[in-house]
């Protein structure tokens, strides 16, 4: 058992790995990339089984690489079962397959990750026309997954720390469509009631997703007016990620919770300077109510 699910805050957020936009896959695709081992601290309840739902809002760029913002509803549960985590956070569907065992204070983790993309451009029809004249297949299989090393009690008796990369394949996309996520997360109580996390990532894209989301070929640019533009594998993003988890009933274990979050993203390289791109810096925010029980 993980003791507090604050993992789920940032699925609710989708402050990390998914990045909330369910358009270009980011490996993993979402918090149990580079977070479902952010903020595990120390428990000494016995094992059982847990857990927890949340509701909240979050405000995420049109797609990646868009200035304009939309505000969205989202919902995740998480729940450990007999010492295993599973998680749904909107369309992704992950699994920890190493057992938590009580009291140690290091483990590795590692499991499965599913995600679904949609092929959703109603808002960018409106806000972007030029970029919604590209006419991208959006939508996605994404099967990845995550493995990594954790360690409990580092600098405080009550914190957790992990390093760990993320990995996943757009199977319906074409070749090369992969990307690798590697991560570090840190989070630790500040106050018996509140609890804070960071968390900070990379993604390093294949060609064939670069491509999809990225690039403009000849056809586009007649349709858009934009330039034509190739692109290949490469770093494509840094992302830093904070959130605050304050208690409004019960205490850090069990009861009713307020998450509010934020992930800043910083495009790299050539995807930075891709026609699409209309802001090289991505900004995430949101704020949810979680309850553990």
């Amino acid at each position: 058992m993980f003791g507090i699910r604050i993992a789920l805050s940032v699925s609710i957020l989708g402050l990390v790995g998914s990045m909330a936009q369910a358009d270009t896959p980011h490996a993993g695709t979402d918090a149990v990339t580079n977070a479902d081992a952010l903020l595990r601290p120390v428990t000494t309840e016995k094992n059982h089984d847990e857990y927890t739902v949340g509701i909240g809002v979050i405000a995420v760029p049109l797609y990646e690489g868009s200035s304009q913002t939309s505000v969205s509803p989202a919902a995740a549960l998480r729940a450990t079962i007999r010492g295993y985590d599973f998680s749904v956070s909107g369309t992704t569907v992950s699994l920890n397959l190493n057992r938590e065992r009580p009291h140690k204070k290091r483990r590795f983790y590692y499991g499965p990750s599913v995600n679904v993309g949609f092929n959703s451009v109603g808002d960018l029809k409106s806000k972007d026309p030029q970029i919604a004249a590209l006419n991208i297949n959006r939508s996605s299989i994404n099967i990845g997954g995550q493995f990594g090393y954790q360690k409990t009690k580092w600098l405080t008796p009550f914190d957790s720390a992990s390093i760990g990369v993320g990995f996943g394949d757009n199977v319906s996309g074409t070749k090369n469509s992969y990307t690798i996520s590697p991560n570090i997360t840190y989070g630790t109580p500040v106050y018996r009631l509140i609890y804070v996390g960071l968390s900070a990532s990379a993604d390093y894209t294949g060609g064939g997703t670069a491509r999809q989301f990225f690039a403009v070929t000849p056809n586009q640019s007649i349709a858009s007016g934009l330039p034509a533009f190739d692109i290949g594998a490469g770093w494509r993003d840094v992302t830093v990620s904070g959130l605050v988890n304050i208690v409004l009933k019960g205490n850090l274990h069990h009861g009713l919770s307020l998450v509010v979050g934020a992930s800043h993203e910083t495009l790299l390289g050539a995807f930075a300077h891709s026609p699409i791109v209309r802001a090289k810096q991505q900004l995430i925010s949101g704020a949810g109510l979680a309850y553990q029980f």
